[in-house]
């Protein structure tokens, strides 16, 4: 059974108002995932997570998310860097059942607050500007890869795995690939594994498609921008999309 706290509610997205909620960040979230390759799930959960319980939120967002991966998917499968994304994912994927037990054993307002100081993490990581000029050793690759698997389970965030992409020795479009690809593995994973858990029951599925639609469209758009930018301008732009969602984690 899971453990919501009474200020925070279950979505409903057959009630007209939780589905506008969600559909309006799950635009905004998703143009943010277009343009970064990250950012969209943790855009929903942080707008929604201040009045709906994480618990009842995290695997419609996976969902949804799982929708604008496919698209996303095609180009960054030729860009990425095999080797990373394998010892990354596979990690990550043992991870993901610890996070999932957590998700549904503890209160909703630690979940949120644990999603802000992970994201604080990520934003520091970022502007301490360090940035490896040679590949990472398997052996860091691997524990950051199982302790973003853990935080995923819980969150479905990737902000942790992200800054280490970003700060590596990698291109930019290199980068954004690997996110792209090894957010597709945890999804992959995630959504079976509730399934076999018995938390993947979801009855509102019209609107489910409804919102992976929308937000699948912002994430094409995201896509155009990225496509329109400067090389230079992305990681700023990334950097900046930590501080502000690290922001609305702790101080809203």
């Amino acid at each position: 059974m899971l453990t919501i706290e009474q200020s925070l509610i279950a979505v409903d997205l057959t009630d007209s108002g939780h589905f506008m909620w969600f559909a309006i960040a799950g635009l905004l979230g998703g143009i943010i995932r277009g343009y970064s390759g990250f950012g969209g799930p943790a855009v929903i959960l942080l707008l929604l997570s201040h009045g709906f319980s994480p618990a009842s939120l995290v695997f419609k967002v996976v969902l949804i998310d799982a929708m604008a991966n496919l698209h996303l998917l095609r180009s960054a499968l030729k860009e990425a860097e095999w080797r990373t994304v394998a010892l990354l994912g596979i990690p990550a994927i043992l991870g993901i059942p610890i996070g999932i037990y957590g998700l549904h054993h503890i209160d909703g307002e630690s979940i949120r607050q644990a999603i802000g100081v992970t994201t604080a993490a990520a934003m520091i990581w970022l502007l301490s500007g360090h940035r490896r000029q040679k590949p990472f050793k398997s052996i860091v690759i691997v524990a950051v890869g199982f302790l973003n698997g853990i935080i995923y389970g819980a969150s479905c965030i990737v902000l942790i795995a992200v800054a280490f992409l970003l700060l590596g020795p990698d291109s930019n479009k290199t980068s954004r690939a690997n996110i792209i690809v090894w957010a597709f593995a945890m999804v992959s994973t995630y959504i079976p594994l509730n399934f076999a858990l018995g938390y993947g029951a979801e009855s509102a599925w019209p609107q489910i498609l409804t919102l992976g639609l929308i937000y699948a469209g912002g994430a094409l758009v995201g896509a155009r921008l990225f496509a329109q930018s400067a090389d230079t301008g992305y990681r700023k732009i990334s950097i900046a999309l930590l501080i502000i969602l690290a922001g609305i984690a702790i101080f809203a």
